[in-house]
């Protein structure tokens, strides 16, 4: 009976010393995963683990499988939303006064600002919002649906008095016009011929036929070079300042950010006039060589 007792005592021993050895086994391997998963050091080729959010890799793992050195984003400045592998944060967004906005939420290393429009002001693209426009009054009106945060006020029908006003104006004008033109013909009226304008090197047609410059915008950037791109898209006020922000922190490179910022303004702003804009803009910005280059590349 002893022996009987001593080998079920023997044999349940060696059972819990393997059971034991497997379980720290896959501690041990636990331990070692990537919580958040991992991502490959483009100049070591080793696979590392990703940082958690709010932090970026300050410097990278030694053996694959590793924890890189994350370290913290500046607080209100920039932040890491999601787990990653990024050496540099996200900036925080700013919200703008000259837009109409301000801050709801603020940015902390987690999660990026949140902005809102100011009170009697509404913006009804969603997360495209870049700018908030003032509420509309009904006056001489009643308000049939109350400005909101993202959606303009919307007033009860009825004859209002600036329409009135507007269009006994319009009649006026035309009324007007008629009578001009009237005379002109029957020749009542005498106009002097305005002084002609001495031509520049190259003339540019006041209304240029539209083109589509998709394919010329490489060669155009690369004329114009980085301020001459700048000063035609801030004339414009086609690009906000975030977005113009936006494109030299993604684009460390003059070169790219020329081509970029050009390519974003002419994506705004659309096929309809954007080559006559572009090149009349130059001149008032003082770039006329720069137009007459642009002219020659789309001739």
């Amino acid at each position: 009976m002893r022996c009987l007792f001593a080998l079920l005592w023997f044999s349940l021993n060696i059972f819990c010393l393997t059971e034991g050895l497997k379980l720290k086994d896959v501690l041990r391997k636990r331990r070692q995963s990537c919580e958040y998963g991992t991502y490959t050091d483009e100049k070591t080729g080793l696979e590392c683990c990703l940082c958690p959010p709010g932090y970026y890799v300050q410097n990278h793992c030694t053996q694959a499988g590793g924890d890189p050195e994350c370290e913290l984003c500046e607080d209100g400045v920039t932040f890491m939303d999601d787990p990653n592998g990024e050496e540099r944060c996200e900036l925080c967004s700013p919200c703008e006064d000259s837009a109409n906005r301000e801050v709801y939420i603020r940015c902390t290393p987690y999660a990026n600002t949140v902005c809102r429009c100011k009170d009697g002001h509404y913006c009804d693209k969603g997360n495209e919002c870049t700018a908030c426009y003032a509420c509309d009054k009904c006056e001489g009106l009643e308000v049939k649906v109350p400005c909101t945060a993202s959606n303009n006020t919307v007033c009860k029908d009825g004859l209002n008095v600036a329409v009135i006003v507007l269009a006994i104006c319009s009649l006026c004008i035309l009324i007007l016009v008629c009578v001009v033109v009237f005379l002109w013909i029957n020749k009542m009226l005498c106009f002097k011929e305005p002084p002609k304008k001495i031509p520049e090197s190259l003339e540019v047609d006041p209304l240029l036929e539209d083109v589509d410059l998709t394919d010329f915008l490489p060669e155009i950037a690369h004329k114009l070079g980085l301020q001459a791109v700048k000063d035609v898209t801030r004339r414009s006020w086609m690009l906000t300042d975030v977005e113009m922000e936006n494109v030299e922190h993604d684009y460390p490179n003059a070169k790219e950010q020329t081509f970029q910022l050009l390519k974003l303004w002419y994506q705004k702003h659309g096929l309809k006039g954007a080559y006559n804009r572009l090149v009349n803009n130059l001149i008032n910005t003082g770039h006329r060589s720069s137009a007459n280059q642009v002219q020659q590349i789309v001739k």
